[in-house]
């Protein structure tokens, strides 16, 4: 884990947009930096709770973009997760 904020950004080539030449590796280990809010309720069988958040830099990375032709490299393009997280958890954190 690093204290990045972003992982560095994927250079893609100039003559074939979709062919990725730096920074090609999905490294997501950064920070993520998120808002939100949560309900809990204690159950007789355990905490449970619902959360929301909204993430500030959602995790960027790169994701198949078409089909590989034989003999060069899979094309490729910039994804991104989504901003908006829903989550339900049963029992307790730690």
């Amino acid at each position: 884990m690093s204290l990045r904020s972003a992982p560095p950004a994927p250079v893609f080539s100039a003559t074939q947009p979709a062919t990725c030449v730096a920074n090609c590796t999905n490294d997501l280990a950064y920070f993520s930096h998120t808002v939100g809010f949560a309900l809990r309720y204690n159950t007789p069988i355990g905490p449970v709770s619902i959360d929301l958040g909204y993430q500030l830099n959602p995790a960027k990375f790169l994701v198949p973009a078409g089909t590989a032709v034989a003999g060069q490299p899979t094309p490729l393009a910039l994804g991104r997760l989504p901003g908006f997280q829903f989550f339900v958890n049963l029992g307790t954190t730690f």
